[in-house]
C-alpha cells in the first residue's frame, strides 16, 4: 500500500510538473481556440460598428447637402419678380444638380422645383422644392427625400413716409 501511495504522488507530481520535470508555463490548444473566437467575436463586432457609423456619417452629409440645396432654390425664388417665380419649375423627372446645387449631369442630387399659383384675391405661388440625394435614387437609404415649401405673394411693400 505504501509503494502504491508513493507511485501516485510521484506520478501525480509528474502530471502536474510534466514529463521533463519542469513546471509547464504555456497556455492548452484549448484555451488558445477559445481565446482566438472571442478576439475575433470582438473584432467583428467593432467592425460591423463601425461600418454602420460610416454609413450613417454618409447618410447625413446627403440630407445636408439636400437641405442647403433646397434652401438655396428658396432663397432664389425670394429674390426674383414675381412673375419671373415660374422659371424655376423643373419639368420631367427633375434636374441633376451637384452639392452646390449646379446643374450636372453627373450630380449626386435630383432636384424638383413645383410652383402652382392661387389667385383667389390675392396672388399667392406656393413653391415646393424636393432634393433627392443619390443613394436614395437607388433605394441604399430607407429615408424620405428633403422637401421645402413656401409661399410668395404679389403684394407690394409699402414704404413708410417720414
Amino acid at each position: 500500500m505504501m509503494f502504491c501511495k508513493k507511485y501516485i504522488q510521484r506520478f501525480g507530481s509528474r502530471i502536474r510538473l510534466g514529463f521533463s520535470g519542469m513546471r509547464s508555463s504555456g497556455f492548452t490548444l484549448v484555451e488558445v481556440m477559445v481565446s482566438s473566437v472571442l478576439l475575433a467575436v470582438v473584432i467583428l463586432s467593432a467592425l460591423a460598428l463601425f461600418v454602420q457609423v460610416t454609413r450613417s456619417s454618409q447618410l447625413v452629409r446627403r440630407r445636408t447637402d439636400a437641405t442647403s440645396i433646397a434652401w438655396s432654390r428658396i432663397e432664389r425664388a425670394r429674390n426674383l419678380q414675381f412673375d419671373e417665380i415660374d422659371e424655376l419649375i423643373e419639368g420631367g423627372e427633375g434636374t441633376r444638380v451637384n452639392e452646390a446645387g449646379l446643374t450636372d449631369e453627373t450630380g449626386k442630387f435630383l432636384r424638383k422645383t413645383s410652383v402652382v399659383t392661387d389667385t383667389n384675391g390675392v396672388a399667392v405661388k406656393r413653391i415646393r422644392i424636393e432634393v433627392i440625394p443619390e443613394g436614395l435614387l437607388s433605394k441604399e437609404f430607407d429615408v424620405a427625400a428633403e422637401v421645402l415649401e413656401t409661399i410668395i405673394t404679389d403684394v407690394p411693400k409699402v414704404e413708410e413716409d417720414d
